[in-house]
């Protein structure tokens, strides 16, 4: 998403297009978490923390610096997408697991009918 500031352009920038998204110091950017940062926030996951509490976030924010830049937002919403990255990941095995067994079952049904089918012609003397 692009924020757009009023701000005086200078001999330097007249080329530049007005909308450009790239960072400076008057637009805000995403953040993005540093390698270093995805791995302690996965361990922090995974060890049980699924919704940090406010100290929580205070202290993971303030190991995380070490590694970059962060605020306590986001962490907050990096928990709260991951929780919903896991909800999905469980959604989407449960939905193939369904389609799966649908499809079993339909095979299951076809090959018994085609049984069926073939020992009622045998028994009615129109198989050889």
């Amino acid at each position: 998403m692009c924020t757009y500031a009023v701000v005086p352009v200078t001999s330097n920038e007249q080329g530049r297009n007005s909308s450009d998204c790239s960072y400076s110091h008057n637009r805000s950017s995403r953040w993005t978490p540093t390698p270093e940062q995805i791995v302690h926030l996965e361990e922090l996951y995974r060890s049980g923390i699924k919704t940090p509490t406010a100290q929580q976030i205070r202290q993971v924010t303030a190991r995380l610096r070490n590694y970059g830049r962060v605020e306590g937002k986001n962490i907050f919403y990096w928990f709260q997408n991951r929780r919903a990255r896991e909800r999905q990941k469980t959604r989407r095995e449960l939905v193939s697991m369904h389609q799966s067994d649908s499809k079993q079952q339909q095979q299951q049904t076809l090959t018994n009918n085609t049984i069926s089918c073939l020992r009622e012609k045998e028994s009615a003397g129109g198989i050889i």
